[in-house]
């Protein structure tokens, strides 16, 4: 469990919790010494659920001031063109994800696949403004987007003598995003 807080936050004395759980089990039974030796070195399901955050970012929470001599030929202060947010807030990301592995006796052939879904809130935007408030942009909290994919990877190793090792591995990603809110 992280909690988190920061100056760049709209609320600094607020704490974002953020928890983390993941769990493997195997599906190899444990062994005996005069158990006949299993034909895999890794067999095993894994869950995990964790959140994130992504804090704002310096100057997405305050209307900047700008330094000038521009008045009269004087040194001054302009107020910055972007709007500040005083009650932004860090985006939050949940992500839940399985996957299973399977490695042979010596890792021969090693194969491991992996399901996920990362939805994201509270997303950090800029948007235009009209040209009538003094301003040209401004920083708010608006939105989601959802990540769903799928990871998998397979690897074998066709030699593997005391002088050469040859070990090959392909990767495959797929991951769709879509923004549910905005």
């Amino acid at each position: 469990l992280l909690g988190e807080r920061s100056s760049l936050n709209g609320n600094t004395g607020k704490y974002f919790l953020y928890p983390k759980l993941a769990a493997v089990y195997s599906l190899i039974p444990p062994t005996k010494p005069s158990d006949p030796k299993p034909q895999f070195d890794v067999l095993r399901v894994r869950g995990a659920y964790g959140e994130a955050g992504n804090r704002p970012n310096y100057g997405q929470k305050f209307t900047a001031l700008n330094a000038t001599q521009n008045i009269g030929g004087n040194a001054g202060i302009t107020i910055g063109t972007a709007a500040g947010d005083p009650g932004i807030e860090p985006e939050r990301q949940r992500e839940f994800e399985v996957g299973a592995d399977v490695a042979t006796k010596g890792q021969k052939i090693v194969a491991e696949l992996t399901l996920y879904q990362r939805n994201i809130s509270n997303l950090l935007l800029q948007r235009a403004l009209p040209t009538s408030t003094g301003f040209t942009t401004e920083f708010f909290n608006g939105g989601s987007m959802r990540n769903r994919g799928i990871e998998a990877a397979g690897q074998v190793m066709p030699v593997s003598s005391k002088k050469i090792e040859w070990t090959t591995r392909g990767i495959l990603t797929l991951n769709r995003s879509q923004i549910t809110d905005l």
